[in-house]
């Protein structure tokens, strides 16, 4: 008896009495560390806290500019976040129709062929005599004339510096970042080729593959 007595007493001590946030009842739990910040007597009445919460914060309701549904964006401050789609995927959707829609992104494939057939024909630029790091220039700006955008007369040879000389609206960084190529002559056809790696030495893959079988490949 005396053993059961001093096991209550011990577990008497081991509890504290805390009232709850959500419905005001008084309950009892085991006084340890980790329950030192509880402030509610069961799961239910911590869910419904947590609800209370989540409504408290600033709800804006926004329409999706691709699929046209109404959803709600949660911020935790009075400031409405500007969000203009209700996914990624929207997002992505219509950043790949904004792309498309876009003249010079459709010509990307034929305006790298207008370039090199640009620089193959010059070899070097036509300003400063530089062979390395050439860039094709439209001398008619295609903004103005884009239908003279493939047109090989209206292209001309420079290295960076005398491109951004022509554009000088852009930094001298822009043309320098974006690099350019190099007029080689491949080693097994010996005709030239346009490369932007200086350790390319076949103009094709025919060429490239007839190299390796004659290196042993």
């Amino acid at each position: 008896m005396k053993t059961g007595n001093r096991k209550t007493r011990s577990d008497k001590k081991q509890r504290a009495v805390r009232d709850c946030a959500a419905c005001g009842a008084r309950f009892e739990f085991k006084n340890a560390p980790s329950n030192s910040e509880r402030k509610f007597c069961s799961r239910k009445c911590q869910n419904s806290g947590r609800k209370e919460r989540s409504d408290k914060k600033h709800r804006t309701s926004h329409v999706c500019q691709w699929c046209g549904i109404v959803f709600s964006n949660n911020t935790n401050s009075g400031v409405d976040a500007p969000r203009q789609f209700c996914s990624n995927k929207c997002h992505g959707k219509s950043k790949k129709k904004h792309n498309s829609s876009r003249p010079r992104q459709k010509l990307s494939s034929k305006l790298m062929k207008w370039s090199c057939g640009v620089i193959l024909r010059d070899r070097a630029c036509i300003r400063c005599g530089a062979t390395e790091q050439l860039q094709a220039h439209h001398v008619k700006e295609y903004s103005t004339h884009p239908e003279l955008a493939l047109d090989l007369d209206n292209g001309a040879t420079l290295c960076p510096s005398c491109h951004h000389s022509q554009h000088p609206e852009h930094s001298l960084a822009f043309y320098v970042k974006k690099g350019g190529q190099t007029v080689q002559r491949c080693v097994v056809c010996e005709g030239p080729f346009v490369s932007r790696k200086k350790s390319q030495r076949a103009c094709s893959c025919k060429c490239g593959a007839k190299l390796r079988k004659l290196q042993g490949k």
